[in-house]
């Protein structure tokens, strides 16, 4: 038998739904007195009561329980669903009533964990139902909004296109503005084609222009044009989205001062500029009239977020120098958009031009935005640390011998007293805040992630900057002083500080003096993870892997002592962070192997229905696994591994995410044929079929071996039954999968072929 198999695939999912909350939220106004009555004594016996009898009570009970139990409560889910449906046929003029009923149709619709709700409202007409109520309700905006959702939850997008094109429909504002806030929503663009992106984006064209001077249509309208056009999707146009800007800018000009629609046109812009050098080419020929419009735009809007989007296309534009001089026109220079820019500044890319970084004193600008305002500090130390690292890239790319030529504004001399002014200001400002009475956590992190980004580029500061007694002072104090005020993010940075400034030996000495303090430990797992990927392999001195021994207990024993006594602390949080340190260490360790399976499948099962603690544990097993190689199968067999693993594919049958890491864990562990079996399961389910041919692929390029040509075969045999079943523009991304999957097997080795 295949480890998959044995037994019925089980959708159910308690993140949807619960008896419990369910009936907590019934509130009929007292108008279906024996209905709510009927519900509260469900609440009671079965969400307080039943849990306990079912975990108590032999497997053959349970099953006997649901066999009587399940029909009766899908009777009552009909019985629901039709008495509702059928309440709303009977007064089809009434607008109040329709709305109410396609918010009803929209929500059952959308629950996920419970698709018979889909079959029947399907087998009671739902859909044709609220065709019929869009079309006897076009001025309604209750209705238009509710109904046309609840078809989008039903039959996807079509309904909303078909309202577009429609010349009745077309012609209502409402219908219109409902059709576009819908397809605005429906997701990521990438699982479109974009011969459809193109259509919805002159769809969306064309309903702005029918009513020109609605802003919210607009707003709708630019949203839809951003993400269908969006350069960043692989097989954009460049050329279409270099043609919407001027439907972007025309928007801007017809409805100024309309904030909703500035920052859906910000953002639709950063979509269509960013990344593309057509655009960015064409805005520069009109510099003076884009500059006065993003101003306009950054000026007047009260967020934060749309100066940073109007920032970034500043950037886009005219690179660096176009951040910089803007933090000096005296119109930004309000304390949100000097923060904003220099959150921009922050994440220049190593593109960026040295000459304007020079010639226009970034280091003084930054330094001047942070003395106009508090708010500005925790960016203008990243926006600094980011120049620092830039700096030290390009003087590591210079000469050989180095141009030592202090006239040069690129010599190493040069450079070298630019980089140290950067991490001067930026000292100096941690040194401040530690004299705070109430120090700024933001400045914290920012300071010591920059100081440690910067070390890790040159041995040379980072000797400099851990021979700083502020650095350290400040490490000490945020702990000693400031712990219980600290974010998440500050204390990671903390964490990384002293991992990088004092070594591994202090930060577990640390770890030992905070015993319960898991947001603290969840941090240090995370750091200990980003050291490890940095650090690539290297089992150095001082490095993770050379203490992988101790770290792997450290893990166990957190998946073992301290997940299960944080329950309100977000605990799976806790236990993912743990799971993935172990994935790093528990395979190179020399010891506490099969306690430290036990811990991780431990996890997995205390957690069920949590999908991202059961990647995290089959990622685990894999990479113990190709660290120790088939001698770990004992121990895996010993700790049931292969059920837990066919466990997680039952509990998460329509998670393709998910499906695959178990896939390929499969596979790792105990053949191809795992995954072969996987697929032809469930021929007609899109998740598993997508989870396979990714399995297929990743085991190929983990260079494992069929265990015979005719295997190799079957799995070619299989993916192509999957690309025939699935074909068309809107399955493109499992197609493309498909054709690299296709490759690789097709070179990857069957184990008779494979040199000894």
């Amino acid at each position: 038998m295949a480890y998959w198999q044995g037994g019925a695939s089980s959708s159910a999912d308690p993140g949807h739904g619960g008896g419990g909350r369910a009936a907590k939220a019934l509130d009929f106004g007292g108008r279906l007195p024996r209905t709510e009555a009927a519900f509260r004594s469900l609440e009671a016996a079965v969400v307080h009561g039943l849990p306990a009898v079912v975990r108590t009570i032999s497997d053959e009970a349970v099953a006997n329980l649901d066999a009587v139990l399940a029909p009766l409560v899908e009777a009552a889910t009909r019985a629901h669903v039709e008495g509702a449906i059928r309440a709303l046929f009977a007064e089809p003029d009434n607008a109040v009533v329709q709305e109410a009923g396609g918010r009803f149709i929209a929500a059952a619709a959308t629950d996920g964990g419970r698709p018979e709700l889909r079959r029947l409202l399907e087998e009671f007409g739902a859909a044709a139902w609220l065709e019929a109520v869009v079309r006897r309700h076009p001025r309604s905006k209750g209705v238009q909004n509710q109904a046309l959702w609840a078809l989008f939850k039903l039959q996807g997008r079509q309904p909303l296109v078909a309202v577009l094109t429609d010349q009745a429909l077309g012609s209502s504002p409402e219908a219109t503005t409902a059709a576009l806030w819908g397809l605005f929503h429906i997701g990521s663009a990438e699982n479109i084609s974009w011969p459809e992106r193109k259509e919805l984006a002159a769809l969306a064209e064309a309903a702005r222009q029918r009513f020109p001077d609605d802003s919210r249509l607009a707003t709708h309208a630019l949203g839809i044009i951003g993400s269908m056009l969006n350069v960043k999707v692989a097989d954009a146009d460049h050329a279409q989205a270099t043609a919407a800007i001027a439907v972007v800018i025309s928007a801007l000009q017809t409805h100024q001062g309309d904030i909703a629609l500035q920052r859906a046109a910000a953002q639709t812009l950063v979509s269509l500029v960013e990344g593309n050098s057509g655009a960015a080419a064409m805005l520069r020929h009109h510099k003076d009239n884009v500059i006065a419009l993003l101003d306009g735009v950054m000026r007047s809007h009260p967020h934060k977020d749309v100066h940073v989007l109007g920032g970034r296309v500043l950037q886009a534009v005219f690179g660096v120098a176009g951040v910089l001089e803007a933090l000096a026109r005296e119109g930004l220079k309000g304390p949100k958009q000097q923060a904003a820019l220099l959150k921009v500044l922050a994440s220049f890319t190593e593109e960026s031009d040295l000459e304007a970084i020079l010639r226009l004193d970034a280091i003084g600008c930054v330094y001047d935005a942070m003395a106009s305002s508090e708010h500005a500090n925790s960016s203008g130390i990243a926006a600094l640390g980011r120049i620092a690292e830039f700096l030290i890239e390009q003087a590591s790319q210079s000469a050989p011998a180095g141009s030592q030529d202090s006239q040069d504004p690129s010599s190493d001399a040069v450079l070298g007293v630019h980089i140290v002014k950067c991490i001067g200001t930026i000292v100096r400002r941690l040194e401040c805040e530690i004299q705070q009475r109430r120090p700024d956590n933001f400045v914290y992190a920012e300071a010591l992630g920059a100081l440690r980004n910067v070390s890790r580029r040159s041995p040379a500061l980072a000797r400099r900057i851990a021979a700083t007694t502020s650095v350290t002072a400040a490490v000490e104090m945020a702990f000693e002083r400031d712990f219980f005020d600290l974010t998440f993010e500050c204390i990671r940075q903390l964490i990384g500080a002293v991992l990088f400034f004092s070594g591994l030996a202090k930060l577990m000495a640390m770890l030992e003096k905070y015993p319960e303090a898991p947001i603290f430990h969840e941090a240090a797992c995370r750091v200990l993870v980003e050291t490890a990927e940095h650090e690539d392999g290297s089992n150095a001195p001082g490095t993770i892997l050379e203490a992988a021994a101790g770290l792997s207990f450290y893990a166990t024993r957190v998946l073992v002592e301290m997940v299960p006594q944080s329950q309100r602390l977000n605990p799976d949080s806790l236990a993912c962070a743990a799971i993935r340190l172990h994935s790093h260490v528990l395979g190179v360790a020399t010891a506490g192997l099969e306690e430290g399976v036990h811990s991780l499948l431990g996890a997995l099962r205390h957690y069920q229905y949590k999908a991202d603690v059961a990647t995290e544990v089959c990622c685990a097993l894999v990479s113990v696994y190709i660290a120790k190689g088939p001698g770990v199968m004992p121990v895996l067999s010993t700790c049931r591994a292969g059920d837990a693993l066919v466990d997680v594919v039952r509990r998460f049958p329509n998670n393709s995410e998910v499906l695959g890491d178990a896939a390929v864990a499969l596979g790792a562990l105990y053949g191809f044929k795992q995954v072969l079996d996987l697929l032809r399961s469930s021929p007609g389910n899109l998740a598993v079929q997508q989870a396979g041919c990714r399995a297929l692929a990743e085991l190929c390029r983990m260079n494992l071996c069929f265990a015979s040509e005719e295997e190799r075969k079957a799995a070619e045999d299989a993916a192509r039954a999957t690309q025939a079943a699935y074909p068309g523009q809107e399955r493109w991304q499992l197609q493309a999968q498909i054709e690299v999957t296709l490759g690789l097997i097709a070179n990857a080795a069957v184990a008779a072929q494979r040199a000894p």
